[in-house]
């Protein structure tokens, strides 16, 4: 129940997704 919204977060090295259950956006750390 979650998607991405942006490649890119606050930081190259985080990602920005979005769930739709709790309707809340939350930041993803990436693997390098």
């Amino acid at each position: 129940q979650t998607r991405l919204q942006s490649a890119f977060g606050s930081t190259a090295c985080k990602a920005l997704y979005f769930c739709d259950g709790c309707c809340q956006p939350f930041e993803h750390f990436k693997c390098i």
